[in-house]
This record gives structure tokens, C-alpha cells and sequence, in this order.
């Protein structure tokens, strides 16, 4: 078992009173409906994020795709010499 919390803020303990006294649940119910409504919020944000980075990296690969193609593609000959040093 992990050890217990002690909130050391009386504002914080107030607000969890009332919270609690709102809810008409326990002090500890009140304090796991707050922490867990903006873990998940927390959560969601996050992935709203990470979705939105993916979107973009998406669109990135998509223009480099379209992109014309310019010449021929480069190969190992271009870049290394005969002993395979670069050139």
C-alpha cells in the first residue's frame, strides 16, 4: 500500500469539503471525481495532440509524395567511389 496524502492547504481542503458537500459523497469520493474528470480531460488533450501531430506529419508526407519527380534517382555509385569511400 502506498502512503497516505496529506493536503497541507486549507484552500484546497475547503474546496474538497464542498465539492464533497455538493456531491453528497465522501471527502475521498470527492477528491477521485475531481482527479479522475481532469485525468481524463488530461487524457483527451493529449491524444487530441498526438492526433493532430500525426494529421500534420500526415500532410508533410503527402506533398513530399506529389511532389515531381526531378531527374533520375540517385544511387550508391553516385555517392561512393569504386573502393567505397564517398566521393
Amino acid at each position: 500500500m502506498t502512503r497516505p496524502i496529506q493536503v497541507k492547504r486549507a484552500d484546497v481542503v475547503a474546496e474538497v469539503r464542498e465539492l464533497a458537500a455538493i456531491l453528497g459523497v465522501s471527502l475521498t469520493d470527492a477528491i477521485h471525481e475531481a482527479v479522475k474528470g481532469k485525468l481524463l480531460a488530461e487524457q483527451a488533450a493529449s491524444m487530441a495532440e498526438r492526433e493532430a501531430g500525426r494529421r500534420e506529419a500526415d500532410d508533410i508526407l503527402a506533398k513530399i509524395r506529389n511532389a515531381p519527380r526531378v531527374g533520375r534517382p540517385i544511387t550508391d555509385e553516385d555517392l561512393y567511389d569504386e573502393e567505397g569511400l564517398p566521393k
